[in-house]
């Protein structure tokens, strides 16, 4: 009797530590973000395609702030110092531009999300004029683009291209 009363506060142990494991490998979960509830749900529920600037993109989340959609991006890991990265940048203002073209109105900004900082992004004429500028300048490099940047055939796994990349590694 005794042997079992060790063997079954042993295996808890085990079952109670492994759980303890788990949890701590998971990644942290950010507190939940509201998905946008306004007028224009249905349009912004999936991917968004704009076919006049060729870009197409999803926010993580899209927020409502009074009637205006705010899309959300949420990165992995710390801020990278006083503002986020420019490619972080770019990609949240291409948001901004998919949901003002999806719904025909402007958010005001986006939000980019990272695990200890919160940044904001305008979204305005300007910003936008340089936003085209770049796309213009990344169509125009189309056929100089760089040789793929890794060896890592998991990023290939997960990477959205690979069905047409001329590189990949799986």
């Amino acid at each position: 009797m005794e042997l079992l009363a060790i063997v079954v506060l042993v295996m808890g142990g085990l079952f109670l530590w492994g759980l303890w494991i788990s949890r701590r490998r998971q990644p942290k979960r950010l507190e939940k973000l509201p998905d946008y509830e306004g007028p224009y749900k249905q349009r912004l529920r999936w991917q968004l395609v704009s076919y006049e600037y060729g870009v197409t993109g999803r926010p993580d989340f899209i927020l409502a702030d009074g009637e205006s959609p705010v899309p959300v991006m949420v990165k992995k890991g710390k801020a990278p110092g006083d503002y986020p990265h420019d490619s972080h940048v770019a990609q949240i203002l291409v948001y901004c531009l998919l949901i003002h073209q999806a719904v025909d109105h402007a958010p005001r900004y986006g939000v980019i999300r990272y695990d200890d900082r919160t940044f904001e992004v305008d979204y305005n004429e300007p910003v936008v004029l340089d936003l085209l500028e770049l796309i213009d300048e990344i169509r125009a490099q189309h056929n100089s683009l760089p040789d793929r940047s890794h060896a890592d055939e998991r990023r290939c796994v997960a990477c959205s291209h690979r069905r047409i990349c001329d590189e990949s590694l799986t």
